[in-house]
């Protein structure tokens, strides 16, 4: 069943476990704590104050996590966490994808889903672009993205007609919320191809087992938070741990 957040800013946390717990089920099936992620992301946050996939790629790259539901079990009202909690998995690899550059450039996260499984992406959420009739959602207005869901799907040939205001052609993703099954279709809705803001911020994670690497040296325990240079040109650099 989907999961629900409840009264909590932590929607990029349930993104972001979705997308992860997605690329491993075609092997295994895990369960992990979005109560630890959203407490112990680490930044200048409060744990309900909201995130990003950037916070979750530094929380899992340093091996802060993932961690097992049974073992931190998510409450909303809480911010605090049990220390020392085994690590489950490694997360080496986060895949950023590009933003879409129009309603029709969607082959990106189509080959993402197809290939790895469900895409953390946002949108902008108001109720007043949402029909509860056809679980379908199209915004079309400038306002910041301010909700985190995954992309599990899509449907080239849904009709336009059955959002609430009807946008300039057919077609919707299929993405799945964090507000529980009693929500949407199960907790799943249709998303206009045309909406203004979906497919912005988008990430796929995966992961390995723990025994890979016994190991990390890093000099960055909050990741990469911005970027200055190079622009479009390569660039190449390391550290040297001694």
């Amino acid at each position: 069943p989907v999961k629900n957040q409840q009264a909590c800013g932590s929607c990029w946390a349930f993104a972001s476990y979705g997308s992860l717990e997605s690329r491993l089920l075609v092997s295994e099936t895990w369960d992990f704590s979005e109560n630890n992620l959203k407490n112990e992301h680490g930044f200048d946050y409060g744990c309900c104050a909201g995130g990003n996939h950037e916070m979750s790629t530094a929380y899992l790259a340093r091996w802060s996590g993932p961690v097992d539901e049974a073992d931190d079990p998510y409450d909303w009202s809480s911010c605090i966490s049990p220390p020392g909690l085994p690590v489950q998995k490694h997360v080496q690899n986060v895949a950023f994808i590009p933003n879409r550059s129009g309603p029709l450039d969607n082959d990106n996260i189509k080959e993402f889903v197809t290939s790895y499984g469900a895409v953390y992406t946002t949108l902008y959420f108001t109720s007043a672009s949402y029909s509860s009739s056809n679980h379908s959602y199209y915004y079309s207005g400038g306002r910041s993205s301010n909700h985190a869901i995954c992309i599990v799907g899509w449907d080239d040939d849904y009709s336009r007609t059955n959002f609430p205001t009807t946008p300039s052609g057919d077609g919707a993703f299929i993405g799945r919320n964090s507000w529980g099954s009693g929500w949407g279709e199960s907790g799943y809705f249709y998303i206009s191809y045309y909406d203004s803001r979906i497919g912005r911020y988008n990430a796929m994670f995966e992961a390995e087992p723990t025994a890979n690497y016994a190991q990390i040296y890093q000099y960055d325990p909050l990741g990469w938070v911005t970027n200055i240079g190079y622009y479009n040109s390569t660039a190449w650099f390391a550290n040297v741990f001694t």
